[in-house]
């Protein structure tokens, strides 16, 4: 499936444009998120699970498929199979897909995919190797197509780092400063939000 036929999909679903990662653009439904990869063409079996675990039906074969803590850098389990030219990697401990052009690409499709979905939502602790397998023969796999039977790889992610990146969401802040301050910054064409943007990364020496 086209790229810009899934998004219609999702928008006609409901689902709104939520920002940006690396390789993956956010969709938003609620209290829903889909990551969905910047890709031309997605994959059919990848788009055909998007579309029904959020019960959207109109598809067709012919057109588809805990509390983050500071510095972390953990590895997952992502099983990895081929799917005709494509690579497709499951995600066990956020039950999320993603696919690449290659092996290798299908790796740093699934490490972006995970930096994505931690903006938005608590990622666990990775699971262990016959938990991964477990969950993947539960929630993935399906009667044509086993993700339990790819190749396991581990993948690591500084989700710290990631979100530096690319988390670029404004929070609103109030602050007090004296008038007479007040007066001469505003006269000398200050940017306020800088300044304290600036203050705060030399603070916490980011």
């Amino acid at each position: 499936m086209k790229h810009k036929e899934l998004v219609r999909k999702l928008l006609e679903a409901g689902f709104k444009f939520y920002g940006h990662g690396a390789n993956h653009d956010r969709y938003k439904r609620g209290s829903v998120i889909e990551q969905i990869p910047r890709h031309k063409e997605i994959n059919e079996r990848l788009a055909k699970t998007i579309l029904r675990r959020n019960g959207i039906k109109k598809y067709s074969v012919f057109h588809m498929f805990h509390p983050l803590k500071k510095n972390m850098k953990n590895v997952y389990p992502v099983l990895i199979r081929q799917d005709k030219n494509d690579y497709l990697a499951y995600i066990p401990d956020i039950d999320r897909m993603t696919e690449g052009s290659s092996f290798y690409n299908a790796i740093n499709m699934a490490r972006d995919l995970l930096g994505t979905y931690s903006i938005d939502c608590p990622v666990p602790d990775p699971s262990s190797p016959e938990k991964a397998l477990e969950v993947t023969k539960s929630k993935a796999d399906e009667d044509d197509f086993k993700y339990s039977e790819g190749i396991l790889v581990y993948i690591d992610i500084d989700f710290d780092e990631y979100k530096r990146k690319y988390d670029n969401r404004k929070v609103k802040k109030n602050c007090t400063i004296p008038c007479w301050l007040n007066e001469k910054a505003e006269a000398a064409g200050v940017n306020f939000s800088r300044i304290l943007q600036d203050a705060l990364i030399e603070k916490l020496g980011e």
